[in-house]
């Protein structure tokens, strides 16, 4: 959501992204099917900074596209691959306080950060067998730094500090009370 109003959807399945006014009322979309820069495959996550600029994960190409907030394309970091600032399968996407940016790439079991430029940063990669991120797909960070996500393989959600360390969790694989099957 920008300053004044507008919610941005990725849309999928129509490899695009489509804006709202903050009444709900359809304005324009951007980005079509295809994988050169500027395009989208399968884009998942999205999220605007304070300079309103547009970062959506593109997973089918595996990289975070940018775009200003009227559609028009910047630029593109990441790509396939397992190593730092390579992604395999990235689906969700937060922008913190601070302005960095915090990448759930599910493929690799991991959350990345990188600086506005795309620039890597550092990695959360939960080691041990009760802390493992297994396919994290959402991501979010709360004002008061708290990274939380959606470790949809594990069916629950994990809490980190701004540095990574664990600060909890919350559910578990399951059918009953506060347990989830593939948490998005």
């Amino acid at each position: 959501v920008t300053g004044d109003g507008r919610l941005f959807v990725t849309d999928t399945g129509n490899h695009r992204v489509q804006v709202f006014d903050k009444g709900g009322n359809f304005l324009y979309t951007f980005g079509k099917k295809g994988s050169s820069y500027g395009e989208m495959s399968y884009p998942k996550g999205i999220a605007v900074d304070k300079q309103e600029r547009v970062f959506v994960v593109d997973s089918g190409s595996r990289r975070i596209d940018v775009f200003t907030v009227d559609g028009i394309y910047l630029d593109s970091f990441g790509e396939k691959g397992s190593e730092n600032g390579q992604f395999y399968d990235p689906a969700g996407i937060a922008v913190s306080e601070d302005g960095l940016l915090w990448v759930a790439d599910s493929g690799n079991d991991r959350i990345q950060v990188f600086d506005a430029k795309g620039v890597f940063h550092s990695s959360i990669e939960s080691r041990g067998k009760e802390n493992k991120l297994r396919n994290p797909t959402g991501i979010t960070v709360d004002p008061y730094g708290r990274v939380i996500v959606i470790d949809s393989g594990n069916g629950r959600i994990q809490i980190f500090d701004i540095k990574g360390g664990l600060i909890g969790s919350i559910g578990s694989k399951g059918d009953g009370r506060a347990q989830f099957s593939d948490p998005q």
